[in-house]
C-alpha cells in the first residue's frame, strides 16, 4: 500500500470515529492485517472453472454473487439490489445494484449471462455444471442437443437479468450465492484466457482485490475501496499462506504468525495435537455437514462390479478410525448424506461388517472370472497431507487383513490430484462430500450425472435420476421419501464409500471477531475485525 493511500485510509478512519458515536474504542484500526493459511495454491480463481474449497475460499474474498449469506445465516441480496420470483417459481427477475468491477467498469447483467453461457458450451470444462441445469434448457445445451440461444437466461437491460428455471428451486438464493454462479468481467475474459492467473489482469468485484500472488507461497489481498459495501469491510489487508504441513501451521499459529489454523481453510490440525488442544480449552469444534469418502472408479475393473465396491466399503472399521486415527470428535459415516442434512439419521450399512465383506469379495471375484492372484493392482490416491496418509495407511491395513491383498498408496500434490480426479485416472481416491447448500439434494445430486467432474466415480442410475427429478414437484413428506429411496440405491451401488463425518476443528485468534462459518463449511471473512476484547 502506498504512503498516500495509508494517509487517506487513516483520515477516513478518523472521520468515521468522530462522525459516529458507535465507533468502538476497543476495536483495532482498519489497517490490521488478517493472516490465514489456505494450505495450497488455488487451482483456479476463474469462477467458471473453480471446483475446490481452496479456490472457493479465495473467490469469496475477491468476488460477490447475486446473493451473499450474512452473519445471521440469511441469504441477502448482494450484487442483486432487488428480485422478483414468479408465483409458479419458474422465473426470477433480478435488478442489479449500482456496483463496479475493480477496474472501474460497471457490473452488468451480461457479465453473469456470459459466465453461465461459457460454462454450458459443450467444448468447455464441465466442472460441477450440473448446478446450472436448474436453468431452462441448460442440460440440453451442454449435451449439444440445443443451441445456446435457447438458454433460459435473458438480459433485459444492463441492470436487469431474467432467469427461467426447469422446475421450482426452493433454495435458489443459496445457489446464486455460490462461486459457480459468479459473474466474470466479459471484456477481460474474452481478451485474455489467462486473466485469472495473475493479479495484474485479475478483475474482481468483491470485498478485496489482488495485490500479489507468489505461486506456492502466498497471496496478498487489499480492501477494495470501490466495493459497493466497503463500509462493512473492516480489515484492510489479508495474507494467505500456502503451508501444507499441519504441524507447521499449528506452530505458526502458536507463535502468533497466523490468526486461524485448521478447517475449513487448511487440511486440518495435526491429529496428535487435538486432544491436548481440546483439554486446554483452545480447540473450537463445531458440527460440519461434510463427510470424508473414498470414490471408486466404476469404469475400471474390479470396481466396475458393485459387489466389489460394497466389499471394500463393508470391510472398513470406521469406529476404530475415528477413535484412534482422526481423534477429533468425528463420527462414523454410514450414509452419504450428513446427519445434519438428512431427513432421518439412518445407517444404510453396518460398520466393520467383515464377514459380509469377505463373502461379497469372493462372489465378485467369481462373477468377474478373477482370483486374488489375477486381481488388478489396486491403488488408493489422496492429496498430500499427513492426516490423509495416516488414514490411508490404516484402511490399507484393514483391507489387507480382511482380503489378504496389498493396496498401493499414492500421495499426490493437490493440483496433480485434482487433475487425476478430473481425468478419472484412479481406482480408489479420497473424495470429500461438501454440500453447497443446506439440503440433502446438495449431496445426492453430485451423483446424478455420470459425466460431471463432481462425480469422479462416473456412476449413473436412471432410477436414481428419476427420483431426484421428481422430488422437485412433491410435497415435503413425499419429497423426503423420494430422496431417501435415492440414497438407498446409491448405498447399494456404492460408487462412494463414506468413512466419517467431519467436525470443524480450528484455532482462532481470540481477538478475531465477525467470521461467519456456516454448518456446511463455507467461511466468510467479509465482516471480520479485530477487537482488544478477547472474550
Amino acid at each position: 500500500m502506498t504512503k498516500s493511500r495509508m494517509i487517506v485510509n487513516f483520515l477516513a478512519l478518523l472521520i468515521v470515529c468522530f462522525s459516529f458515536s458507535g465507533c468502538s474504542k476497543k476495536e483495532t484500526p482498519s489497517g490490521t492485517t488478517l493472516r490465514l493459511n489456505i494450505f495450497t495454491d488455488p487451482p483456479s480463481l476463474d469462477p467458471r472453472t473453480a471446483m475446490d474449497l481452496t479456490s472457493f475460499n479465495v473467490l469469496t474474498l475477491l468476488n460477490e454473487g447475486l446473493f451473499r449469506q450474512n452473519p445471521d445465516g440469511e441469504f441477502a441480496p448482494a450484487l442483486a439490489e432487488s428480485y422478483h420470483l414468479s408465483d409458479d417459481g419458474l422465473k426470477l427477475t433480478l435488478t442489479l445494484r449500482k456496483a463496479y468491477w475493480s477496474n472501474g467498469d460497471p457490473i452488468e447483467a451480461e457479465d453473469f449471462a456470459y459466465a453461465w453461457r461459457w460454462r454450458l458450451l459443450p467444448e468447455n470444462p464441465a466442472l460441477a455444471v450440473h448446478l446450472l441445469y436448474i436453468i431452462k434448457n441448460a442440460k440440453a445445451i451442454k449435451t449439444g442437443k440445443l443451441d445456446l440461444a435457447e438458454l433460459g437466461v435473458k438480459v433485459i437491460d444492463p441492470k436487469t437479468l431474467e432467469i427461467t428455471f426447469e422446475k421450482p428451486i426452493p433454495y435458489i438464493k443459496s445457489l446464486l450465492a455460490l462461486p459457480f454462479f459468479y459473474a466474470v468481467h466479459k471484456k477481460t475474459a474474452e481478451k485474455d484466457k489467462n486473466w485469472a492467473n495473475k493479479p495484474s489482469t485479475y478483475i474482481s468485484n468483491g470485498p478485496y482485490v489482488f495485490v500479489e500472488w507468489k505461486h506456492n507461497d502466498r497471496i496478498l489481498l487489499e480492501k477494495n475501496a470501490g466495493y459497493w459495501d466497503a463500509a462493512n469491510v473492516r480489515i484492510s489487508n489479508i495474507q494467505l499462506h500456502m503451508i501444507e504441513n499441519a504441524a507447521t501451521e499449528l506452530s505458526m499459529f502458536e507463535q502468533g504468525e497466523l490468526d486461524w489454523a485448521g478447517t475449513p481453510l487448511s487440511v486440518g490440525l495435526p491429529n496428535d495435537a487435538i486432544p491436548s488442544l481440546k483439554d486446554a480449552g483452545k480447540l473450537i469444534s463445531e458440527p460440519w455437514a461434510t463427510s470424508y469418502n473414498y470414490a471408486f472408479n466404476t469404469a475400471k475393473p474390479p470396481f466396475n462390479h458393485p459387489k466389489m465396491r460394497r466389499a471394500f466399503a463393508y470391510a472398513i472399521n470406521r469406529k476404530d478410525i475415528v477413535d484412534h486415527i482422526t481423534q477429533a470428535g468425528e463420527t462414523p459415516a454410514l450414509s452419504i448424506t450428513s446427519p445434519l442434512l438428512a431427513f432421518e439419521d439412518k445407517a444404510y450399512i453396518k460398520d466393520n461388517n467383515v464377514d459380509e465383506a469377505r463373502k461379497l469379495f469372493h462372489e465378485s471375484l467369481d462373477e468377474m472370472g478373477l482370483t486374488k492372484e489375477s486381481l488388478p493392482k489396486i491403488q488408493l490416491v489422496y492429496n498430500s497431507s499427513e492426516s490423509h496418509h495416516r488414514l490411508a495407511q490404516a484402511i490399507q491395513q484393514q483391507w489387507q487383513k480382511v482380503f489378504g491383498i496389498s493396496i498401493q498408496l499414492e500421495n499426490k500434490e493437490w493440483k496433480v490430484f485434482l487433475e487425476q480426479m478430473n481425468n478419472r485416472d484412479f481406482m480408489i481416491a479420497k473424495w470429500n462430500l461438501q454440500p453447497a447448500y443446506a439440503d440433502p439434494l446438495s449431496i445426492l445430486e453430485s451423483l446424478q450425472y455420470g459425466d460431471d467432474n463432481m462425480n469422479p466415480s462416473g456412476w449413473h442410475s436412471k432410477e436414481y435420476d428419476r427420483l431426484l427429478e421428481e422430488s422437485f414437484f412433491l410435497p415435503a413428506k413425499e419429497r423426503a421419501q423420494h430422496l431417501m429411496k435415492a440414497e438407498e440405491i446409491a448405498m447399494a451401488e456404492m460408487p462412494l464409500c463414506p468413512i466419517y463425518s467431519f467436525r470443524n476443528n480450528h484455532l482462532q485468534n481470540p481477538k478475531l471477531k465477525g467470521v461467519y462459518l456456516s454448518p456446511i463449511g463455507l467461511i466468510d471473512f467479509k465482516w471480520a475485525y479485530f477487537s482488544e476484547d478477547s472474550n
